[in-house]
């Protein structure tokens, strides 16, 4: 009798845990990221211009000890939103000292 319950019971946890499996999730608000653990910082005046002043992540010269940088933002859904121009996004800066840094800004 017991052994035919524990049967029971197992099958229907089973049961459920497919269910929970099968059934899809449905999207919704998240804060989706992007982190670059290498790379470079430029400046640029306008769209049109190429960037100068380009200088590495770290070890470069000048070194701007940066370990990595994040950008994200509040989205409805769990992805970024890609359409349009100057859509806003948060930058956030790890620095080799453990230090933090974050503005906000916009992708175009």
């Amino acid at each position: 009798m017991y052994q035919s319950r524990s049967l029971k019971v197992l099958t229907r946890v089973i049961g459920m845990l497919v269910v929970l499996l099968l059934t899809p999730v449905a999207a919704h608000a998240g804060v989706p990221t992007l982190t670059f653990t290498n790379g470079w910082v430029g400046e640029y005046s306008s769209a049109i211009n190429q960037p100068v002043n380009m200088y590495a992540f770290d070890n470069g010269t000048p070194d701007l000890n940066i370990k990595a940088v994040t950008i994200s933002q509040n989205s409805s859904t769990n992805q970024f939103e890609l359409q349009g121009n100057d859509i806003p996004v948060t930058v956030t800066v790890d620095f080799i000292n453990g230090s933090r840094q974050t503005v906000q800004g916009a992708v175009n």
